[in-house]
Protein backbone atom coordinates (compact mmCIF):
# COMPACT_ATOMS: atom_id res chain seq x y z
CA UNK A 1 0.00 0.00 0.00
CA UNK A 2 1.32 3.43 -0.89
CA UNK A 3 0.22 6.41 1.16
CA UNK A 4 2.39 8.84 -0.79
CA UNK A 5 -0.08 8.92 -3.69
CA UNK A 6 -2.75 10.60 -1.53
CA UNK A 7 -2.60 14.31 -2.25
CA UNK A 8 -3.44 17.02 0.25
CA UNK A 9 -1.98 15.47 3.40
CA UNK A 10 0.47 17.73 5.24
CA UNK A 11 4.02 16.49 4.59
CA UNK A 12 4.88 15.90 8.24
CA UNK A 13 1.74 13.81 8.77
CA UNK A 14 2.30 11.96 5.49
CA UNK A 15 5.86 11.08 6.55
CA UNK A 16 4.63 9.62 9.85
CA UNK A 17 1.92 7.62 8.10
CA UNK A 18 4.42 6.35 5.52
CA UNK A 19 6.79 5.22 8.30
CA UNK A 20 3.98 3.37 10.07
CA UNK A 21 2.96 1.75 6.80
CA UNK A 22 6.58 0.71 6.15
CA UNK A 23 6.58 -1.05 9.52
CA UNK A 24 3.37 -2.85 8.58
CA UNK A 25 4.96 -3.91 5.28
CA UNK A 26 7.97 -5.26 7.15
CA UNK A 27 5.62 -7.08 9.52
CA UNK A 28 3.75 -8.67 6.61
CA UNK A 29 7.00 -9.77 5.02
CA UNK A 30 8.30 -11.30 8.26
CA UNK A 31 5.00 -12.73 9.50
CA UNK A 32 5.25 -16.31 10.66
CA UNK A 33 1.51 -17.02 10.42
CA UNK A 34 -1.30 -16.18 8.03
CA UNK A 35 -3.41 -14.61 10.80
CA UNK A 36 -0.60 -12.10 11.43
CA UNK A 37 -0.66 -11.07 7.78
CA UNK A 38 -4.44 -10.69 7.90
CA UNK A 39 -4.23 -8.49 11.01
CA UNK A 40 -1.61 -6.30 9.38
CA UNK A 41 -3.71 -5.97 6.22
CA UNK A 42 -6.66 -4.85 8.35
CA UNK A 43 -4.46 -2.26 10.05
CA UNK A 44 -3.20 -1.07 6.68
CA UNK A 45 -6.79 -0.55 5.56
CA UNK A 46 -7.44 1.47 8.71
CA UNK A 47 -4.25 3.45 8.08
CA UNK A 48 -5.50 4.19 4.57
CA UNK A 49 -8.80 5.44 6.03
CA UNK A 50 -6.83 7.57 8.51
CA UNK A 51 -4.81 8.99 5.61
CA UNK A 52 -7.98 9.98 3.80
CA UNK A 53 -9.30 11.58 6.98
CA UNK A 54 -6.06 13.58 7.26
CA UNK A 55 -6.54 14.74 3.68
CA UNK A 56 -10.17 15.65 4.34
CA UNK A 57 -9.21 17.71 7.39
CA UNK A 58 -6.90 19.76 5.21
CA UNK A 59 -9.82 20.52 2.87
CA UNK A 60 -12.21 21.66 5.63
CA UNK A 61 -12.72 25.28 6.63
CA UNK A 62 -10.50 26.16 9.58
CA UNK A 63 -13.42 26.38 12.04
CA UNK A 64 -14.34 22.70 11.43
CA UNK A 65 -10.87 21.15 11.56
CA UNK A 66 -10.64 20.81 15.34
CA UNK A 67 -13.36 18.18 15.67
CA UNK A 68 -12.03 16.10 12.77
CA UNK A 69 -8.47 16.40 14.08
CA UNK A 70 -9.65 14.96 17.41
CA UNK A 71 -11.36 12.15 15.52
CA UNK A 72 -8.07 11.45 13.73
CA UNK A 73 -6.18 11.38 17.03
CA UNK A 74 -8.74 8.98 18.54
CA UNK A 75 -8.42 6.64 15.57
CA UNK A 76 -4.62 6.63 15.87
CA UNK A 77 -4.83 5.85 19.58
CA UNK A 78 -7.45 3.16 18.97
CA UNK A 79 -5.18 1.49 16.43
CA UNK A 80 -2.34 1.63 18.94
CA UNK A 81 -4.58 0.00 21.55
CA UNK A 82 -5.61 -2.74 19.11
CA UNK A 83 -1.97 -3.54 18.36
CA UNK A 84 -1.14 -3.60 22.09
CA UNK A 85 -4.04 -6.00 22.70
CA UNK A 86 -2.80 -8.30 19.94
CA UNK A 87 0.68 -8.29 21.50
CA UNK A 88 -0.75 -9.13 24.94
CA UNK A 89 -2.72 -12.03 23.47
CA UNK A 90 0.39 -13.34 21.70
CA UNK A 91 -1.25 -13.03 18.27
CA UNK A 92 1.70 -11.22 16.68
CA UNK A 93 5.17 -12.65 17.18
CA UNK A 94 7.08 -9.54 16.05
CA UNK A 95 6.85 -7.82 19.44
CA UNK A 96 9.64 -5.32 18.79
CA UNK A 97 8.14 -4.25 15.47
CA UNK A 98 4.69 -3.99 17.05
CA UNK A 99 6.06 -1.91 19.93
CA UNK A 100 7.84 0.42 17.50
CA UNK A 101 4.64 0.81 15.51
CA UNK A 102 2.71 1.66 18.69
CA UNK A 103 5.37 4.21 19.59
CA UNK A 104 5.06 5.89 16.17
CA UNK A 105 1.25 5.96 16.40
CA UNK A 106 1.43 7.57 19.84
CA UNK A 107 4.06 10.06 18.68
CA UNK A 108 1.90 11.16 15.75
CA UNK A 109 -1.18 11.49 17.98
CA UNK A 110 0.77 13.60 20.50
CA UNK A 111 2.22 15.83 17.78
CA UNK A 112 -1.22 16.39 16.28
CA UNK A 113 -2.68 17.23 19.66
CA UNK A 114 0.15 19.62 20.57
CA UNK A 115 0.42 21.22 17.14
CA UNK A 116 -2.97 21.85 15.55
CA UNK A 117 -1.16 23.99 12.98
CA UNK A 118 -0.21 20.80 11.11
CA UNK A 119 -3.50 21.24 9.25
CA UNK A 120 -3.25 24.86 8.21
CA UNK A 121 -3.13 25.64 4.52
Amino acid sequence: MNINHILGIPEEVKNHLANINAMFEQGKYNAEHLHEQVLILEWQLELLAISHLARDIQLLPSNKRSMKREQLIRRLLLMRRQIEDVIQNNKWTAVTLASDTCRLLAKLAIELRESPSAFTK
